[in-house]
Order: structure tokens, then C-alpha cells, then sequence
């Protein structure tokens, strides 16, 4: 495949590509300033900016330039290095001895830009990653410092380890898995704590792996009390570094206060963090700690596949919505907010709504939203029925 721009959508005819994570297809692809092109073209009497001017009035065809092309290119890779930061609690004579991992990832988005996951990839700045995730990792340096106090009552060690690389496909702890600093069989369990900066009026914290070892429910149960309102997922794979643990069969929880308009942008500031919520989640992660690290006993359980299933994330489209998957609720979607521009923002649909059908389905929860998403279509006009202050409204969604 030849790629070439045309003057509308580059004036510049600058030689880049999108930089975007896609599998290879096994295809060869090159792209070509226009004046190498227009010689391709020259025998049909065309031109790379007439060809635009055509498709972008309809009138496109396809044709045969009669050329044979050779091409070569040398690919040059770039490597970086980069490091886990590890610190072991209570490491003397660590033979047989359980270890709890208490894990949190410090790399962010940098600069941004495109291919750096920013949700915007056009704005070149500072990615502080307050909450993502600098506040997990505050969190497990005030825990070490508690814990350390209470060494002499535990009886298992405690690592701590502050991730590299999470944002480039938990590559870090991945990293550890494969090349464990320990026996990773005397690992007893994995807490990863991702995002826990911007706990809500509602306290609502999102507490995944919850089926990966049979007491896990209990302690949750004894632990949270009536102190935040728990949204729980059994499933021991998720989107962060507790993912590489539970693939090497381990018990995992993973805690999160939740995503957020700021995620994954410049705005997400040291200013917009709770930081009396993360005191109290930082001692409720300390008292869980404390537990396991005691004289609790754990039973390993499966809890879903041990890797991301590529159909449950590809969807043909979105509606631009980032949805509130701390809920217990299954009376609808709760809608954290609609991304500017997209779809479901074009259509009118607003923070605080909660999308309760689509197409005439029902929408229950985040599980029903991502069934209907599955079924549509690019260019499709979708009926959402929502909720906003207690009234439902029927909006037209053009996907």
C-alpha cells in the first residue's frame, strides 16, 4: 500500500503516520511525497491534488497507472531502558516466607501527543498524571511507612514496587512476572492501586479481582464496612498491572476511585486531588495489607480469562462516553461525562445522565452498553433513551 496526501489534507505533505498500536496485517506500507506520486499519475493525465478534488466531490474511480514500482526501506528500531523501583519489608530469611506485593505504576503520558494515549492528541504539554498515577503510588510509600512500624507483627514480607512502563502495555510488570526478583511462589497476593486520587461526594471505589481467592469477599466485607460504597468485579484481568499477577495464577485486587473527565489529558492536576480521600483509602489498603500479611490464609480461584479478549474492546464505533463502572446499580448507565464533539456530546446527551436503552434494548449496566455498541454500525442513527433528573428523554445519536 502507497500512501500519499493531498494538499487538502496536508498542505505541508509532510511524511507521518498516525502513530497508533495495530497489529501487523502482513502487508508492506510506504507513504510518498505527491511529487513522486504525480509521476505515477502523469500517464493518465492526473495529479494527486485532482484525484482529491474529485473523491471529495463524489466523483471517484479507480484506474491502472501502468507503472511496475520498486520500493526499499531500512526500519530502524528505538530502544529505551527503563526501571521498577522494588523496596522488600521484613526480608531477613525470606526462605518459605509468604510475600504480599503491593503495587502502584509511576509512568504517565509525558508530552503527550500522537500515539501517547492522550485523549488529546493534538495538544502538545505536561501529562502531570496526578491521579494516574501518582496518587497510587503516594499511597503505597505512606503504606511501607506504616507497615514498617508494625513489621515485628507480620509474618509474611511485604514488596513494594512502583511499575514502569504500565502506559506501554504493563510492560513492567510483565517485566517482573517473568523475571521475578523472588520465588514466585511464595507470593500470596497482589494489591495494584491505580487512580485513587479522586474519591467522590458518593465515596464510591472500584475493587476488582474479588473472585480470585475464595476469602477475598469476607475481608472486603470486614474491611470497607459501611466506609465507602464498593463497586466489586470478580474478573482478575483488568487494564493494569494486577493483569500480568493473576496471569501467573496469583489472588489480585485491584482498587480505583474511577476514571474522570482529566483522564489521560494535561488537566489531570495535583490540584484536583482529594488528598483526605487517598489518607483514608491509603489506611484502608494499609489494614487489608496488615491482614494478609498476618496470619490469613488465601485460596487461589480463577476468575475469568487470563488475558484481554480482543473482542470484548473492539468496537466498529463509540458514542464518546466515559461510562461510571463504579456502580452497583443495574437500573442503567450512569454517564461521567461525553467526550467534546463526539457523537453522544453532538446529540445532547450530558454528564449525570443515565443511558437506559439504545435502539429499543435495554442498557442495565456497562455490560449491556458494550453488547449494543457491538451491533452498530458507522454512519447508523441511534435511539438512546436516557434519564436526567428523573426524566427519561429519547435522543438521536449519529454514530
Amino acid at each position: 500500500v502507497i500512501f500519499v496526501a493531498g494538499p487538502q489534507f496536508d498542505e505541508a505533505d509532510e511524511l507521518s503516520f498516525v502513530k497508533k498500536k495495530e497489529p501487523p496485517v502482513g502487508i508492506p506500507v510506504i507513504r510518498v511525497k505527491r511529487e513522486v506520486a504525480d509521476e505515477f499519475l502523469e500517464s493518465n493525465k492526473k495529479t494527486v491534488e485532482s484525484l482529491e478534488k474529485s473523491f471529495s466531490m463524489g466523483l471517484g474511480t479507480s484506474f491502472s497507472v501502468g507503472r511496475v514500482i520498486t520500493m526499499e526501506s531500512e526500519i530502524l528500531s528505538k530502544e529505551a531502558h527503563t526501571h521498577n523501583v522494588v523496596a522488600l519489608l521484613n526480608g531477613n530469611d525470606l526462605e518459605n516466607k509468604p510475600i504480599i506485593v503491593l503495587g502502584a505504576h509511576y509512568d504517565h503520558l509525558g508530552m503527550g501527543g500522537v500515539g501517547s494515549s492522550s485523549r488529546v492528541p493534538d495538544t502538545t504539554a505536561v501529562h502531570y498524571g496526578a491521579d494516574d498515577n501518582a496518587s497510587g503510588v503516594a499511597v503505597i510509600l505512606e503504606i511501607a511507612g506504616a507497615l514498617a512500624e508494625k513489621k515485628t507483627e507480620l509474618e509474611s514480607a511485604v514488596l513494594f514496587i512502583a511499575f514502569a512502563g504500565e502506559e506501554m502495555g504493563l510492560v513492567g510488570s510483565k517485566y517482573f512476572v517473568e523475571n521475578p526478583l523472588i520465588d514466585m511462589d511464595q507470593i500470596k497476593a497482589m494489591i495494584n492501586l491505580d487512580m485513587v486520587g479522586r474519591l467522590g461526594e458518593a465515596r464510591k471505589i472500584s475493587v476488582g479481582g474479588t473472585g480470585t481467592a475464595m476469602e477475598f469477599d469476607q475481608l472486603l466485607e470486614n474491611q470497607v464496612g459501611d466506609d465507602f460504597e464498593m463497586a466489586k468485579s470478580p474478573e482478575g484481568y483488568g487494564p493494569s498491572d494486577h493483569a500480568a499477577f493473576y496471569s501467573a495464577d496469583l489472588p489480585v485486587l485491584y482498587l480505583s476511585t474511577g476514571a474522570h473527565i482529566d483522564y489521560h489529558t494535561p488537566a489531570d492536576e495535583p490540584g484536583k486531588i482529594n488528598y483526605a480521600g487517598m489518607v483514608e483509602i491509603g489506611e484502608l489498603i494499609s489494614d487489608i495489607t496488615y491482614n494478609l500479611a498476618s496470619s490469613m490464609e488465601l485460596t487461589y480461584q480463577e476468575a475469568g480469562p487470563k488475558q484481554q479478549a480482543a473482542a470484548r474492546t473492539k468496537f466498529k464505533v463509540t458514542l464518546g462516553i466515559m461510562p461510571d463502572v463504579t456502580s452497583n446499580s443495574n437500573d442503567g448507565l450512569g454517564v461521567e461525562f461525553a467526550t467534546e464533539g463526539r457523537p453522544a456530546q453532538r446529540a445532547g446527551i450530558q454528564k449525570g445522565d443515565k443511558i437506559v436503552s439504545m435502539n429499543g434494548l435495554p442498557v442495565t449496566n456497562v455490560y449491556d452498553y458494550m453488547t449494543r455498541l457491538r451491533t452498530l454500525e458507522e454512519g447508523q442513527t441511534v435511539v438512546v433513551e436516557v434519564v436526567r433528573n428523573r426524566e427519561k428523554l429519547v435522543l438521536l445519536v449519529q454514530l
